[in-house]
């Protein structure tokens, strides 16, 4: 009687390091997959990441169980950390899924983030609008910073005469806004008062 052996081995295991354990924003690390046997399938959408982006996947020239990949965090990414684990479906050469990875994880080196503090300005400063001869109207003007920061940015502003008088031609204003992290835009408001009475152009700061 002849025995034929069934050749499959146990499932493919993979183990998953990373040359870094923290990275900035502004830098990146490279994530190694070492198979156990030569995978079938595997792609950058079995690598399951909680933020972050993992790009660039290739195969060793040299090792056919050996990938690697490079890992940065998001644009304006906040989180302190991010875990990497290969959890999708991929085979070995004779269709059996192989084992997930253990999990890497990366943390955020927001130390190494330029503390650099934005500047505040107003996106045109020449704003009008026509009051009207009743009711209110609302003059707009955008306010930014000169980029994003990594904390909140409290902005306090405040009206001010110029020829239009506060509480007969405008409602004065003294109150704050603030930038979330990463936020650079932000509409602010006056209300203008609508009268009959003819008047010349009149302004306000």
């Amino acid at each position: 009687m002849a025995t034929i052996k069934n050749n499959q081995s146990s499932p493919l295991k993979v183990t998953l390091s990373s040359n870094l354990d923290k990275v900035s924003s502004n830098s990146k690390a490279v994530l190694t997959f070492s198979f156990s046997d030569q995978p079938i399938g595997f792609g950058l959408s079995d690598i399951k990441v909680t933020d972050g982006v993992v790009t660039n996947l290739v195969q060793s020239k040299t090792a056919s169980t050996t990938f690697t990949a490079d890992f940065m965090w998001g644009v304006n990414t906040k989180s302190p950390m991010s875990t990497i684990k290969l959890d999708g479906i991929y085979t070995d050469a004779f269709g059996v899924n192989g084992t997930p990875s253990n999990t890497v994880t990366i943390k955020n080196d927001m130390s190494a983030i330029s503390t650099i503090t934005p500047t505040v300005g107003l996106a045109y400063n020449n704003a009008s609008v026509t009051e009207g001869n009743s009711g209110i109207s609302q003059l707009k003007f955008t306010v930014q910073l000169s980029q994003g920061a990594t904390t909140p940015v409290t902005v306090n502003y405040s009206t001010a005469d110029v020829m239009a008088k506060a509480g007969s031609d405008y409602i004065p204003v003294n109150s704050s806004i603030v930038f979330a992290p990463g936020e650079t835009s932000k509409i602010i408001a006056v209300d203008v008062i609508g009268d009959t009475t003819y008047e010349a152009r009149e302004y306000f700061s």
